[in-house]
């Protein structure tokens, strides 16, 4: 996250934010820094350690779908350390039906690609793993990449009624740009995964892997 003055330094009890009291609690820190005459200070904040980063998503994730993670996380763990790409799929779907419905009354937010990869984000970087959100290539941006031990998963999102006008199915997205193509070096098996969601039902609508 890049900040500057305008978050560091403000603190308003009646309006503070977000950053803001993450910096001032010690859950971020500054990581680099640069100043200045025309843009004044300009810094870098990340997490001071893995700890801080797992026990954070941790809780954004339960917060943002008001599900209880901890009894899961084993699961979680097994599935994407043994690769498996079914098992991935009926978990999330899990995930993804017990949040509330009336979190989504009057709320458009499940018509965003965004909310899906944040809560999917959240989620599985609560695991500590090296998770990377729109992790650049040459030709365009992973929406999601998930490296453990022995996989790297690359996923790519879409929301449905907006697979449209031309736009690529996830998985054939995935390929078409060659996102694959940034890990050919790296020994660990690769997963492509595509998801499109459903708006409606507030879940996963279809799912496919390569």
């Amino acid at each position: 996250m890049i900040s500057g003055d305008e978050i560091l330094l403000s603190f308003n009890p009646e309006k503070i934010r977000v950053e803001t009291l993450l910096f001032q609690t010690g859950y971020l820190t500054i990581r680099s820094w640069s100043s200045d005459g025309i843009r004044g200070f300009r810094c870098t904040l990340g997490y001071p350690n893995k700890e801080v980063r797992i026990s954070l998503n941790l809780l954004f994730s339960e917060a943002l779908s008001g599900y209880s993670l901890s009894d899961n996380r084993n699961i979680l763990f097994s599935i994407l350390d043994t690769g498996d790409e079914e098992g991935l799929h009926v978990h999330l779907q899990s995930f993804f039906a017990s949040i509330p419905h009336d979190w989504f009354r009057k709320n458009p937010l499940a018509k965003f690609e965004g909310y899906w990869a944040s809560l999917m984000y959240s989620y599985i970087a609560s695991l500590g793993y090296e998770v990377i959100w729109e992790d650049t290539t040459n030709k365009g941006r992973i929406d999601l990449t998930v490296k453990t031990p022995s996989y790297i998963w690359i996923l790519e999102f879409k929301v449905k009624g907006f697979v449209q006008h031309g736009r690529k199915l996830p998985l054939d997205q995935i390929d078409e740009r060659g996102y694959a193509e940034k890990y050919l070096s790296d020994p660990r098996q690769k997963i492509k995964v595509g998801i499109v969601f459903d708006p409606e039902t507030r879940n996963i609508e279809s799912w496919t892997t390569d």
